[in-house]
């Protein structure tokens, strides 16, 4: 039968992406119910196993839960894949899998809240494309994390894939720097 799913969010991921790194291969997977927006942690469960066995060097999980779940943390961290998570979008808690601290985990806030993210990027009035190629703006740490799943990206290109999840995530804690007024960040 036919499956009523709402592309938007995960094809504006994906695009921004594709804007950043051009060459990225993008491997599409679909764990959120359509009309409802959510997920069974089985589900994601089985995505992370099918990426890591197509060889997915990176997972960007544009999405958060405030339940602690020890199978979703043991399959990340039983992974060879860097996770780059976004937080939650209005309070300053950072949700799961974000929260988890494992060290092939980068959680990503917004500038506007001082949560304990590794890493906080400019999450509003993100210009990218959605589905059917019509430009939008969009907002939400789904797109910052978008952004630094890139950067994560281009640090495993330069590096020729030389390093571990946990070592090219450390580089990033390691280097990143918030302006005094905390609404700009730099990357060293």
């Amino acid at each position: 039968g036919e499956t009523n799913i709402d592309a938007t969010h995960g094809t504006v991921v994906a695009n921004i992406i594709n804007r950043c790194i051009p060459d990225a291969t993008i491997l599409p997977l679909v764990v959120a119910d359509g009309a409802t927006s959510s997920a069974t942690v089985s589900d994601i469960i089985d995505a992370i196993h099918y990426a890591d066995e197509a060889g997915a060097q990176i997972m960007n999980c544009s999405w958060g839960a405030t339940t602690y779940n020890y199978a979703l943390k043991d399959a990340m961290a039983t992974s060879e894949m860097l996770f780059v998570c976004a937080t939650d979008n209005n309070t300053a808690n950072i949700t799961y899998p974000a929260a988890f601290g494992l060290d092939n985990v980068i959680s990503v806030g917004n500038l506007s809240l001082s949560n304990k993210a590794d890493v906080r990027f400019a999450s509003a009035n993100i210009s990218a494309t959605g589905p059917n190629n019509v430009d939008g703006i969009y907002s939400g740490n789904s797109y910052a994390t978008a952004f630094i799943t890139s950067a994560m990206a281009y640090l495993y290109n330069a590096a020729d894939n030389a390093y571990s999840a946990p070592v090219i995530a450390n580089a990033l804690r390691q280097t990143v720097y918030y302006s005094e007024d905390e609404t700009r960040v730099f990357f060293f």
